[in-house]
């Protein structure tokens, strides 16, 4: 505190020396500054009154031109005290009379460091002192002559010199003490702060907080190097509390997170747990349900009592509704354990959509409701999705509007959509007339086990999980699901996919004039759909419904898509009218519906179109409308063969690899029917050894093979060709495998597989998909060989005749389409190869299912099953499946041996009379 007030009364002296040297400084300059403007002033006046007086006394002298005269007075009156020269001018311009000496002109000091003279000078030359007066003397209001008279300068400039003197001595003074003044201040203030900057600095580009600030004065820069330093400490104090703190947060952290992992451990091993749980029951009671729906219906469907009938209808009723919670709850299982696959292959949302109506059509019928689809002109012919998941969403859908609707009518449609970002989806909705969902209860039905309220279950069924698979479902394809709906006005389920256009929409039929056609049908989603096409097409349409026909309906139509009755009306109306011009009269029917046969036969019908229509189906009608090519009675003949567009790949190397002599047969026809000439071995070996030596175009593989499997010799083609660099073959299995079948294909490197029994349609679009076709044929085939191929997950097609209970006739149909020419004989020869390869591979069977373990077990039924399928032997072939499925899961197979043998006995009695109709055929 001493020091501080020492500092304080040393910095006070020298501020109170400063103000009295400044003080003095300024009076100085004052004075001078005075001195200056009285002699400016005095000049003024002075002088105007001695050029006055001398231009009186000289006037007359001058006017006279006396220059004696003029010079006397001149040197009468004297120079004045501050004057050093007169003269006296005439106008001129010549001297007249002068008194005094003339002073040079005033210049500047010759030595610019003399600073008084320099300053003098300058204020002198400033303020105009320096400067001669001059008068014009006037006489009758004429200028005669001028008085011209020079000031005196030298008592002024002596007396500013004396003060410019005293004000610089001042003035220096004043800076030296304020020098004296300012070193101590800079050494007690600046160099504080410049050594706080540089440590501020040093502490920025460092980091480290441990440095200090040296205190070096006791004023308040000292201070402030306090607060600097006591700011670190405040910062150091505070980093390491910090790294404290994040030190028991790592721990905290890391304790936390092994609670988390323990407890999302725990909670994964009791969803698998719970999903293995669920599906072992599910399994477990879906193995006596299937004998029990079995029993049921083949009680259901004998002779019975009333009573007895109606107890059995009811037990297949309730059997398919416990079987139905029960798949629900297992697929629920499935997803929320992570166990559902998805699939990105080629799907046609039309024939998916197809598929759902076809399925559900009767029983709509039979609730009394109209089920139709319309698939706009813009949705794409082909996508990529899972054909089975979407399939499953749309028939839940459907399944829920049959259910919540008690009359009206249920639209399926498809169309394509551009999303705000720009990204091109696909939307599938299902639109009812049903009872509706209240605004509140619409977000929780997505919700497993959730319904609109809980007498829904009571009143409805269902165990509420079907919407919640199908949002999962939907999620799990990347898609969104929504619903908007109101009470007592129905419902529109919809839900948008990312489209992945593999084929672009086909166009419609465009018709070239103007046509107008009259729908006169039931259902209103049949109408409105039957409308939409004939739009996109350019026919403008009326719907009638199914209103009695007047006048003005035939004036207006140019084709009527009429029921059967309303077609009746019309033929009945045009009795009275046999002139009238006819329209095109195309009869919509159901499928079942023989109605519209003898409007047909008696030409009062022109075509025929069968509910639930599809889109192809409808483009096709127009196409022959706008052709003028309508079938007439022609349209009954429904065994009328298909026509397809088979793939040409000829001159594409193609190798094929299966130990099966029926298998190898119906491959080398059906790649025949392809126009390629195919190399076919008996195993994988003999496959890799093939591929090694060609480069083939494509091999299909058969999976279960001797000696080296078709996954085994898939790997070890691979290798080769990772090994060498020879391009990728592409390799499509071939497998009638009923498990896991999509996991062995992929990771063993194939590409895709194709079920066994194919078809020629299937097995040609897939090898399409990587080979390019070096053309397209029309090809007439049976219809059955139209129908979509197998999936995996499908059991053996259910047998289509009754003249045989052993075979599937559809598939030897499909088979009988392999080959262009001669297909009976096709079906034969495959025949008798089954019967005398499937006794070798009855005994090795029955011979594993002794004493074999189970993968030889499996194996061999694979082996019986696979030749078993091609030839349409889905009895055999299933139980063969059975077994398979038993001996891969590793339960016990020997009770099937008795099975096994009884189905093998019926199959072969039944073979003799089979082979014999198609070498009749064939003959």
């Amino acid at each position: 505190m001493k020091k501080r007030n020492a500092s304080f009364r040393s910095r006070l002296a020298i501020n109170i020396t400063l103000t009295i040297f400044g003080v003095i400084a300024f009076l100085s300059a004052t004075a001078a500054w005075l001195d200056v403007v009285h002699y400016r002033e005095h000049k003024r006046d002075y002088f105007s009154a001695l050029t006055a007086a001398y231009s009186v006394i000289v006037g007359d002298s001058l006017q006279q031109q006396s220059i004696e005269d003029a010079n006397q007075a001149l040197a009468e009156m004297g120079l004045p005290p501050t004057a050093a020269y007169v003269c006296i001018e005439t106008s001129l311009g010549g001297t007249f009379a002068a008194i005094g000496v003339p002073t040079p002109p005033q210049k500047p000091p010759e030595n610019p460091l003399d600073l008084i003279d320099t300053l003098t000078h300058a204020v002198l030359e400033k303020i105009g002192l320096t400067e001669a007066v001059y008068s014009n003397i006037v006489r009758n209001g004429e200028t005669i002559g001028i008085v011209h008279i020079e000031p005196d300068l030298t008592e002024l400039k002596t007396r500013l010199q004396r003060l410019v003197s005293t004000w610089l001595i001042a003035s220096t003074l004043t800076a030296f003490i304020s020098f004296l003044t300012i070193m101590p201040m800079i050494k007690s203030i600046a160099y504080p702060i410049q050594s706080l900057n540089k440590a501020m600095q040093t502490v920025r580009k460092t980091g480290d907080f441990r440095r200090r600030v040296k205190r070096i004065s006791q004023d308040e820069t000292g201070e402030l190097a306090d607060s600097f330093n006591a700011m670190l400490n405040y910062i150091q104090e505070r980093d390491q509390q910090l790294r404290t703190n994040r030190q028991n947060l790592r721990e905290m952290v890391r304790k936390r997170t092994e609670q988390l992992n323990n407890a999302k451990e725990a909670a994964e091993e009791a969803s698998r747990a719970k999903s293995e749980f669920l599906a072992t029951m599910s399994h477990e009671i879906r193995t006596p349900m299937n004998g029990m729906m079995v029993l049921a219906q083949l009680l259901s469907s004998s002779s019975l009592g009333k009573r007895q009938q109606r107890y059995a209808d009811l037990i297949v009723k309730s059997g398919d509704s416990l079987l139905a919670i029960i798949n629900d709850i297992l697929d629920l299982s499935k997803i929320e354990a992570g166990q559902m696959a998805l699939e990105a292959i080629p799907v046609k949302p039309a024939e998916i959509i197809d598929d759902v109506i076809g399925l559900f059509h009767e029983r709509a019928r039979e609730e009394g409701l109209d089920l139709a689809a319309h698939i706009s002109a813009d949705t794409p012919e082909e996508i990529k999705g899972d054909p089975t998941r979407l399939n499953q969403v749309l028939s839940n859908l459907v399944n829920n509007a049959i259910k919540f609707t008690n009359t009206g009518s249920i639209l399926v449609a498809a169309q394509l959509l551009k999303r705000p970002d720009g990204v091109t989806i696909i939307e599938f909705s299902v639109t009812d007339t049903g009872v509706g969902i209240a605004p509140d209860k619409q977000r929780q039905i997505f919700d497993a086990f959730t319904q609109e309220d809980q007498s829904t279950t009571r009143k409805f069924g269902g165990s509420g999980l079907g919407l919640a698979i199908c949002s999962k479902i939907v999620r799990d394809m990347n898609g969104d699901i929504s619903v908007k709906s109101k009470i007592n006005e129905g419902s529109r389920f919809s839900f948008t996919l990312p489209a992945e256009i593999i084929t672009p929409p086909l166009a419609p039929p465009a018709c070239d004039r103007a046509m107008h056609a009259m729908i006169a049908i039931d259902g209103a989603a049949a109408q409105q759909s039957l409308a939409r096409y004939l739009h996109e097409s350019g026919v403008t349409s009326r719907i009638e419904g199914s209103a009695k026909l007047t006048a003005t309906h035939m004036n207006y139509a140019d084709v009527i898509f009429g029921s059967p009755s309303i077609l009746q009306q019309y033929a009945k109306a045009l009795e009275k009218t046999p002139h009238a011009a006819l329209p095109a009269r195309i009869c919509v029917t159901p499928l079942d519906n023989k109605d519209g046969d003898p409007l047909l036969a008696q030409g009062e019908a022109n075509d025929l179109l069968t509910s639930p229509f599809s889109r192809q189906e409808v483009m096709a009608q127009l196409e022959r409308l706008f052709t003028d090519n309508l079938r007439g009675e022609s349209a009954l003949d429904t065994q009328q063969p298909s026509i397809l567009k088979l793939p040409s790949f000829e001159g594409a190397k193609i190798l094929a690899a299966d130990d099966s002599a029926v298998n190898r047969a119906v491959v080398r026809a059906a790649l025949g029917r392809f126009d390629a000439n195919p190399d076919i071995v008996a195993d994988g070996r003999a496959a890799l050894k093939a591929a090694q030596t060609i480069a083939y175009d494509l091999i299909l593989m058969d999976c279960s093979m001797p000696e080296m499997d078709g996954f085994e010799a898939t790997r070890a083609i691979r290798a080769f060709e990772e090994k060498t660099g020879r391009a990728r073959t592409p390799i499509i299995a071939l497998t009638a495998h009923v498990a896991n079948v999509k996991q062995e294909w992929r990771s063993a490197g194939m590409d895709a597989y194709v079920l066994k029994p194919f078809t020629i349609n299937s097995l040609g679009q897939e090898i399409a998909r990587h080979i390019t076709p070096a053309g397209f044929k029309d090809v007439s085939v049976e219809p059955d060989d139209t129908d979509p191929a197998p999936t995996e997950d499908s059991a053996p097609r259910a047998q289509k005749t009754s003249n045989t209970s052993m075979f599937d006739m559809a598939t030897l149909t499909s088979l009988a389409n392999i080959q262009e020419n001669g297909g009976e004989a096709l079906v034969a020869r495959a025949l008798a190869l089954f019967a005398d390869h499937s006794k070798e591979a009855f005994s090795t069977l029955c011979t594993t299912l002794e004493s074999g373990p189970n993968p030889d077990i499996a194996r061999a039924a694979h082996a019986l099953k696979s030749m078993s399928v091609n030839v349409g032997a889905s009895a055999l072939a299933q139980t063969c499946a059975d077994i398979e499925l038993k001996a891969s899961e590793g339960e016990e197979t020997s009770q099937m041996t008795k099975q096994l043998q009884a189905t093998f006995r019926k199959t072969h009695k039944e073979l003799p009379n089979l082979q014999a109709h198609y070498e009749s055929r064939a003959a």
